[in-house]
């Protein structure tokens, strides 16, 4: 078994990051302006790439593709996870963007769950329960990604395993779910005045907050 730069280099700065209790230590000391300028900068260009996604896995569980249906709702979910919530908290506390971006990669590429219980561990010390976040039928969101519908859309990428329509339904109202709660958490959190003002670059009223220029971080 061979081991990758980027796996050694992972290894190396996780065992240099230590316990929980340091990392946590670490999140808060977060810098608040580095999140609030990552937020503010390229919110309105994320939220319209995870919007576009669920729209069409709406579309696609309507016309029958229950498969592709899931795919999309998975990967507008791993779009929130990866830049609404980790990039910009995990930019915000490690300091070197090269670092940033490979811890981010790990956290959400699936290969470890205890990578995985990292997402708990930051929304936790940030106040956002995700434990509250829940579908219409009491199931918790987070817990219904993590262990059904990740998997379930890696059976259907890689085995072809078919997905039922219920499945894809669950997939849109989880990513939806979890898009509008841990993204009106972190707004409060971070004085935007998202989702009342729609965008992501205005500050909530009242709160001083600074205006940003809207980019969009993949072009």
């Amino acid at each position: 078994m061979t081991t990758s730069y980027d796996d050694y280099a992972y290894d190396e700065y996780m065992s240099e990051l230590g316990r929980e209790e340091e990392l946590r230590r670490a999140i808060e000391e977060i810098s608040i302006e580095n999140v609030s300028w990552y937020l503010g900068t390229f919110g309105d260009a994320l939220e319209g790439r995870v919007r576009g996604l669920i729209k069409e896995a709406k579309e696609l569980c309507d016309l029958g593709y229950s498969g592709a249906s899931l795919l999309l709702s998975a990967s507008a979910l791993e779009l929130v996870i990866r830049y609404f919530v980790l990039k910009p908290l995990v930019s915000g506390t490690f300091l070197k963007d090269i670092w940033a971006d490979l811890l981010v990669d790990k956290l959400v590429s699936g290969q470890s769950w205890r990578d995985r219980e990292l997402l708990p561990l930051i929304a936790e010390e940030w106040g956002i329960d995700l434990t509250s976040i829940k579908l219409s039928n009491g199931v918790e969101a987070w817990t219904l990604f993590k262990s059904e519908l990740v998997r379930k859309r890696n059976d259907f990428v890689h085995k072809g395993e078919p997905v039922q329509p219920e499945c894809s339904e669950r997939g849109i109202e989880c990513a939806q779910v979890l898009f509008d709660g841990l993204l009106t958490s972190i707004a409060r959190k971070f004085r935007f005045g998202w989702p009342e003002s729609g965008v992501w670059h205005k500050p909530a009223p009242g709160t001083g907050g600074r205006f940003y220029q809207p980019c969009d971080p993949f072009q």
